[in-house]
Formats: structure tokens, sequence, C-alpha cells
């Protein structure tokens, strides 16, 4: 951009702080829409399904307007005062979450631009505990309904869009294959991507997004759905189609801007129930996941870790949002079969159970067999001392179990030690139950208080 667009950026951000009170971050008042035209035209190079508030606007052309430190000594301090007025505020502190995006805007600026961005937009301790609360409570509300995905099908739609000439449809599959952001994939200049002879399966990713300019290591990591070859032929076929704009100095943010809108269509299309507002990078958490479950069928290493490597993060923090994810050997059960699946795995647990009882009895009956006095008896004739509700001592004898017996059989039993504790003014309870002879599971199970 030229210094005369960003004169037109610093006199549109005067006129918000201008009217900062009126740009009311839930209506649609007259202030805010003016705002928004006189933004448009200014920079009509914004598409306007990016540019829908005053915030999202400005924060596309502020990296590109801010080129020279006098401009950036300008605007910044000027857009770090109207941020709070552009959200809502529960109080002033809780709007500066914004200031780390604003930062990582500038992550690709000259240095001296950076560094000033970073200390003026700086986040304090109690703003980063803010703003880790809010995204705990976001991942929290992500994992109450998360999004289920069979390994079967993720495989079986990378395989068929990758075949694919739709650049969008073919971008989705890479991304799905490799796990790699979007933008890994559009710039050659950010990431390249090379066979490794020694583990077949294997691709090394030679340099990644969001490194702040930091020196990574290459990333080994599985492409899945497909082949190493193939992965290799058509992702050089799909930068055919961004080539051109890379080569022209295109600058990321405007690359993503223009290419990666064609997957998040596609990605939105074929997983619906990942719901709008969702980005392709839901299918870097599940490739994480479904990678692991090919190459660690004995989970020969950590899930977590896995995670981490593969997908080049250089903390465990941003791990946990990927647990909103779930990827199933099987097909996946949606939550309208809920009730049906969970009443046919009620059935097989009381199937179970009246198995392992039935187990459980004829091994008591053989290990209840004494020797006293040279005479074999019984353990069930024994009779078993209770202290009565009034805090005498009372003898009961125990139940006679029997073997094999039905549902109908077990709950008669049951009812029957009931009865006898009730009639010796004994509280009626699991271990009082079970003293007497029933099973613990029995008394679970068809126990009436």
């Amino acid at each position: 951009m030229s210094s005369s667009d960003a004169k037109s950026l610093e006199k549109i951000i005067d006129e918000c702080l201008l009217i900062k009170e009126n740009l009311d971050p839930d209506g649609e008042t007259d202030d805010k829409k003016q705002i928004m035209e006189k933004i448009r035209a200014a920079f009509p190079q914004l598409e306007k399904r990016d540019c829908t508030t005053p915030y999202s606007c400005i924060k596309l052309v502020l990296p590109t307007a801010v080129t020279t430190l006098p401009a950036a000594k300008r605007l910044i301090p000027k857009f770090k005062k109207l941020i709070p007025y552009l959200f809502k505020r529960d109080s002033y502190s809780s709007s500066e979450i914004h200031f780390g995006q604003i930062r990582e805007i500038f992550s690709e600026s000259p240095a001296p631009i950076r560094e000033y961005v970073r200390v003026t937009m700086r986040t304090t301790a109690r703003q980063k505990a803010i703003q880790g609360a809010k995204a705990d409570d976001r991942v929290e509300q992500k994992l109450l309904d998360p999004f289920r995905i069979s390994l079967s099908t993720f495989l079986e739609n990378i395989a068929r869009d990758v075949e694919s000439n739709s650049f969008g449809v073919l971008l989705s599959a890479l991304e799905s294959a490799s796990g790699a952001r979007a933008i890994e994939l559009i710039n050659k200049n950010i990431a390249k991507f090379e066979a490794v002879p020694s583990l077949p399966g294997f691709v090394r990713q030679i340099g990644q997004a969001k490194t702040r300019g930091k020196k990574v290591a290459p990333i080994v990591k599985p492409i899945i759905g497909m082949t190493v070859d193939r992965f290799l032929q058509r992702l050089e076929y799909a930068r055919k189609y961004t080539n051109a704009d890379v080569d022209s100095g295109m600058d990321n943010r405007t690359l993503a801007a223009k290419y990666e809108h064609y997957a998040v269509t596609h990605v939105q299309s074929i997983y619906p129930e990942i719901g709008k507002g969702v980005g392709t990078h839901v299918t870097r958490a599940i490739y994480s996941k479904s990678s692991y479950m090919i190459h660690n069928p004995n989970e020969e290493m950590s899930p977590s870790q896995w995670m981490k490597n593969v997908l080049g993060h250089q903390s465990y923090n941003s791990i946990k949002n990927y647990d909103a994810v779930i990827v199933t050997r099987g097909p996946t059960v949606k939550p309208a079969d809920m009730p049906t699946t969970m009443q046919e795995m009620g059935a097989r647990l009381a199937a179970l159970e009246a198995v392992r009882s039935n187990e459980q009895d004829e091994k008591g009956e053989e290990a209840h067999e004494v020797f006293i006095s040279n005479k074999k008896r019984k353990i069930e004739q024994e009779e078993v001392e209770f202290i009565t509700k009034d805090n005498k001592k009372v003898s009961i004898k125990k139940l006679k179990r029997v073997r094999n017996k039905t549902e109908e059989e077990t709950r008669d039993l049951v009812r029957q030690a009931e009865e006898l504790l009730r009639q010796n003014n004994v509280k009626i309870t699991k271990d009082n139950l079970t003293y007497l002879g029933i099973g613990g599971t029995n008394v679970c199970k068809y126990r009436t208080k």
C-alpha cells in the first residue's frame, strides 16, 4: 500500500474514535454502517465476506498499510484505543485479548515494526489469564458437542478428492492427507515436501508457517489416504494455481484470503456437522488422530506427543483444542442414535453381568466347602452376626445359594434377604445383604432399599 493508503486508514480510525460510543458490537447503527462504507470505498480490494465489521476490515489492511516505523507509531496506538469499543465490553481488559491477534498479523513485518507492535500491544499477565479462561470456555463448549468421523470415511474422502482438478477440493485433500496448513501448501516459499527413502509412506516437510522468524526443525510425517508419490504430484499440480501470485511477492495473508476459502467451502460441504465458521484447520485435527491410529496401533507413543510431532507444534498448549474431534475405527454414532445405542449397551451389560454372577456363584460353591470337626458343611449354613437398629446383636443364618439362577429367582433371593434383615430389625444396606450371601452385583441390581 502507498502512504496515501496509510493516511486513508488513519483518517478512518480517527473518525471511529470520535464516534466510538456508537460502534455497537451487537447492533447495526447508522454510524457503524457509514464507517463500513468508508472502509470498503477506501480499500476496494477487500472482499465482503472477509470484511464484516470495522475490526475485521482494519485488521486486514493494517499490516500492509503500516510499512514504515513512523506509520506504525501513528496508527497502532490509535487502533489500540479503538479496540475496546468494537467488542462486547464486560471490562476494558476483556477486550484486550485481541492485542495478541494484532501482534500476530505483524509477525512477517520488518523487525523494527514487529518489535514496536509487540511492545505497544503487550498483553499483561492479568489479560493473559482472562484470555486463557475464555479459551478454556470455548474448548469446553466444543467438547460438549464433538465432531465425530470414522477413519474409513476420512480416508475415502481423501482418495476421492485428490483426483479432482477443482482447486478447493484438491487443496482440502492435500491438507487432510498431510496435516499441513493451507498456506504451507499454497505458498511454495514457506514449505517444501520431499519423500523420505528410509521411511516408506512418510514425507519430510521443510519449513512452516507461524514460526515468527524462528528456525524450526523439519517435520517427518506420514501421508494418509494416498501414496507419497501421488501426494507430491498433486501438490505440484495445485501449486500451478498459486505460483504466479507467490512469485509476484503476494504476502501470506492475501494468498490465504484469495485461495483458502475454496477449500473451506468444500470441507463444510462434505462435513456439514462442523458448522459454519469452521475452516480447514479441523482437518489437521482429524489427520493427527487418524495417522496416530494407523501408525501406532499398539500405542508405542502417546497421542499428545504424536500430534505435537506431526503437526509441528512447539508446545502442548494447543493440543487440548483437538479433543473436540473424535475419530472412530468403525461407523460413527450420531447423537440421534445414542438412545438406541445405550439400550443395546445396557442389554449387553446385563447379559455379561448375569454370566459373571453365575460364574462367581459356581466358584463360590467350590470355595465355600470347608471341613470343621472332620465334617463337611456349607458356609451358607453359617450364621452371621449383625447389629440391630437399637444396638443389639443378632445372628441370622446365611441364605443358601442356588446355581444357575434365573433373574426372577435372583430377585426373589434378594427380596428374601431384605425381609430377613427387616424382621430382625437390621438396617438394609448393600454390605448387610452381601453378608447374608448375596453377590454384590446382584445386590446393586435388585435391591429395593
